[in-house]
């Protein structure tokens, strides 16, 4: 169930699937969901997905590409009484990571590019827009270091977005 407001109840139904199959040095992740989600007021649906692959190198090196979707139900309506959107989303992703032998260290690069629809935004007191779309580039590297007592995690992310249309809705 999703958090009643205090004149709706909603409720929302999600069924998720997900598979990681190995063959020899490639592994090949897999996922589908699928979210319904109802109220008064609201009525949407969504099929949404994930794939990645990886292939890892003995050298401890292991590039990767993936491809996701995103869904999320947007409540209430526009200043007409026109219900909103809701937002979704698609992700490309490129990178690799490395583990070096013998050790538990783990670093991760990469670069991805998100294209987001219908995001809510205020453009007022009174008044809430959805934007048409938006594109997020971005680069992120992490490490992730493990001794015997000690665990250290690092992280940097650079992201750039561009709001390309904006709709009421």
């Amino acid at each position: 169930d999703i958090p009643d407001t205090p004149a709706e109840k909603s409720k929302q139904l999600g069924i998720y699937l997900q598979d990681s199959i190995k063959f020899g040095s490639w592994v090949i992740s897999g996922a589908l969901r699928h979210d319904k989600v109802e109220s008064k007021t609201l009525d949407q649906s969504a099929t949404t997905g994930r794939l990645g692959i990886l292939y890892s190198f003995d050298s401890g090196i292991a590039p990767y590409v993936s491809y996701s979707q995103s869904f999320l139900p947007i409540y209430g309506a526009n200043e007409v009484g026109t219900p909103f959107k809701p937002q979704e989303g698609e992700q490309y992703e490129v990178g690799v990571k490395y583990q070096p032998s013998g050790t538990e260290h783990l670093f991760t690069a990469s670069i991805y590019d998100i294209t987001d629809k219908n995001r809510k935004q205020s453009a007022g007191p009174d008044l809430t827009v959805q934007l048409g779309e938006v594109e997020i580039q971005g680069l992120e590297l992490e490490a992730q270091l493990e001794w015997d007592e000690i665990d250290v995690y690092a992280s940097y992310a650079y992201t750039d977005s561009t709001k390309h249309s904006s709709t009421t809705g």
